[in-house]
């Protein structure tokens, strides 16, 4: 069997919203609170992940390609997921602070 990806001339915008709403995540998140979304696979399914079955985690990519995005969407998934003491703050951080302030968001609006 030999499996060829065409790269897609038609994009869409994915919303975490809309992944995390959908059944495939919330069942994975009743397992496990260190589940989280990806985004969707080339066919349109749901891509979703439980961090504490992975021992490592490279997220790589181009200049613009959306690594910190993924890291924002994971925070927030962990963050909308667990009470606010539930997640202990991590030393990785982006040099923004932006993952201090997601945190903080998702916990006022749990």
């Amino acid at each position: 069997m030999v499996g060829i990806e065409v790269p897609n001339t038609s994009t869409s915008m994915v919303d975490l919203k809309s992944l995390m709403q959908g059944e495939d995540f919330r069942t994975l998140s009743g397992k496990t609170p260190l589940a989280f979304a990806l985004g969707r696979d080339v066919s349109g399914g749901a891509v979703n992940a439980d961090l504490g079955r992975m021992p490592h985690v490279l997220i790589a990519g181009t200049t613009g390609a959306g690594k910190s995005v993924c890291i924002s969407a994971i925070t927030v998934c962990l963050a909308m997921n667990n009470r606010p003491r539930g997640l202990e703050d991590g030393d990785d951080r982006p040099e923004d602070g932006g993952t201090d302030a997601l945190c903080r968001v998702a916990a006022h609006h749990r």
